[in-house]
Order: C-alpha cells, then sequence, then structure tokens
C-alpha cells in the first residue's frame, strides 16, 4: 500500500487498484491478527512519541506500538473508503 496521500496519477483505475489493495491488505492483516500498524512516515503513527517509550519499556509493560486487532482493521477501512471518495471525484 502506501502512499495514502494519493499523490498517484488521479485516475478510477488507479484508485481502484489502490482500494482493491487495500482490501487486500485489510483481509490479510486480519487473518493475521495484526494489532500494530507502522508508517513509513514517522509523524503519522506517533514513531517520534512512541520510540522514547520503548527504549524506556521495563517488562510487563504494554507495548506503545501495540493497539488492537480491531484498530488495525479500520484503519485499512478507513484507507479504503478514503480512496473512494477520491475515485468519486475524478471525472
Amino acid at each position: 500500500m502506501g502512499r495514502n496521500g494519493f499523490q498517484l496519477c488521479s485516475t478510477r483505475a488507479n484508485f481502484q487498484v489502490y482500494i482493491d489493495s487495500a482490501r487486500r491488505f485489510g483481509e490479510i492483516a486480519g487473518k493475521a491478527g495484526a494489532d500494530v500498524m507502522i508508517a513509513n512516515h514517522t509523524a503519522t503513527d506517533g514513531t517520534i512519541t512512541k520510540l522514547p517509550l520503548v527504549a524506556k519499556r521495563k517488562p510487563g509493560e504494554p507495548h506503545p506500538y501495540v493497539s488492537t486487532k480491531d484498530t488495525a482493521k479500520r484503519y485499512m477501512k478507513v484507507a479504503e473508503e478514503c480512496a473512494t471518495a477520491a475515485m468519486l471525484r475524478v471525472k
């Protein structure tokens, strides 16, 4: 996936590929039980805040990157829905 800012060439076909990828990735992540979202931009996944917490984390304390399976699933659904909305704006 990636490029959730949609800097891709804005054609319906490109958005459909993105939508299909978001659905597929969401299904794979769901089946795998994913509960962590890590982005390629540290500002978007909270890495700037979370990484120092990882360094100070003691055994048994919650991991700053781990959220819930539902959060990961919703993240991919939002990506799919945003791409769908963007596609509908393309003439």
